[in-house]
């Protein structure tokens, strides 16, 4: 595993065992002041994995595309922080997002770890899943050693579509003379 990857995997660990922690026995997940801390540690991780890839030479299309689906869910989670989590919320963009970068970057996405990227109560997060999955941008993995966990990842459409979202955003601030 690379250090990215290791670095990627334990703060996954760390961001569902401080959420259950913070959750009393058999509560559903909620929104709390720790889950937006949570939220707050897990951008700046972001920064800091994105950062390391600055001195790397970029390697085509697929490093730009991440770097701009990073910078999108970077995006975010500040609006988040200033503006407060309950003020926008698009759920399924967020899993959407999340999924893409873990994706590029070989990683696996557990449905805990997705509804807690969505920042939204879990079961609207669920519901979001859902219908991802039902119009097929996203599908459910058995988790090959945990029969009691499921991974999300995108499917061809979701990768294809996110690559062109993405794509485009890198084209037109390309071609807008202002940037």
């Amino acid at each position: 595993m690379t250090p990215d990857r290791d670095i990627r995997a334990r703060r996954l660990e760390l961001i569902e065992e401080l959420a259950e922690a913070n959750r009393p026995a058999g509560a559903p997940p909620k929104h709390s002041r720790l889950e937006e801390i949570i939220l707050q540690m897990d951008s700046l991780l972001r920064e800091l994995l994105d950062v390391s890839h600055e001195g790397e030479a970029p390697s085509g299309e697929g490093i730009d595309v991440l770097r701009e689906a990073r910078r999108s869910y970077m995006s975010r989670r500040e609006r988040d922080r200033i503006f407060g989590g309950r003020l926008f919320a698009d759920p399924s963009w967020d899993i959407l997002l999340d999924l893409f970068i873990a994706q590029h970057e070989g990683q696996n996405v557990s449905v805990s770890s997705a509804c807690i990227a969505a920042s939204v109560p879990s079961t609207t997060a669920l519901r979001h899943i859902a219908h991802l999955v039902e119009i097929g941008l996203v599908v459910r993995r058995p988790h090959p050693r945990d029969s009691r966990s499921t991974f999300l990842e995108l499917t061809e459409k979701g990768r294809t579509r996110m690559n062109l979202f993405f794509s485009q955003q890198i084209s037109r601030d390309q071609d807008d003379p202002a940037s």
